[in-house]
């Protein structure tokens, strides 16, 4: 368990990182070159749809939950590719 004292040296600490840092645009350039523009096709909303990307969003006919609620969005990421 770390002390207050100890925590402040670690979070004040000089820190490199062996990834180089990216500009907005040279990360957006990165990304816009490795990845294709699918064509934008219509379909009707089903179960056919599952395995394709929606172009758009499509909005709910009502609340769900049907009730006031906490909302929380959560997203689990694995990675498997990290070096350490």
């Amino acid at each position: 368990m770390l002390f207050e004292t100890e925590l402040i040296i670690v979070t004040q600490r000089q820190r490199s990182s062996p990834f180089p840092m990216f500009s907005v645009k040279e990360a957006t350039d990165k990304l816009l070159a490795q990845t294709s523009i699918c064509p934008i096709i219509s379909r009707p909303v089903n179960e056919d749809l599952v395995g394709y990307i929606l172009a758009e969003d499509i909005p709910a006919s009502e609340s769900v939950p049907a009730f006031r609620a906490s909302i929380v969005d959560v997203y689990a990421v694995i990675c498997t590719f990290l070096p350490y």
